[in-house]
């Protein structure tokens, strides 16, 4: 691949993208890289798939996190509602129309 020149500059287009996509994915360099022009495109193609299956997988796990803290945070608060109506019913007298004794 020669991307020098005016006449190649799909090549060169290629060539650009192809650095821009490892630099931005943290994909990195490597030791083994294309030649040819469609084997640019080819590499570029495949690696804008992995990046976004990538994102895709680091999205998924971040909100299974998310959620799980959102639920426990809500069990804790009603938790927290019960334990406190449980409480208010202890300390309160309550009449006796509301509690249907018949003692007195």
């Amino acid at each position: 691949l020669n991307p020098i020149g005016y006449a190649n500059y799909m090549d060169r287009y290629w060539l650009c993208l192809f650095w821009a996509i490892q630099t931005i994915t943290s994909i990195g360099y490597g030791n083994i890289a294309p030649l040819t022009a469609s084997e640019f495109a080819v590499a570029n193609c495949l690696m804008l798939c992995a990046g976004i299956f990538w994102a895709y997988v680091i999205g998924s796990l971040v909100d299974v996190v998310a959620v799980s803290s959102k639920l426990q945070n809500e069990y804790v608060t009603r938790m927290d509602e019960a334990n406190q109506l449980v409480k208010n019913f202890k300390d309160s007298t309550l009449p006796e129309s509301v509690t249907g004794s018949t003692t007195g």
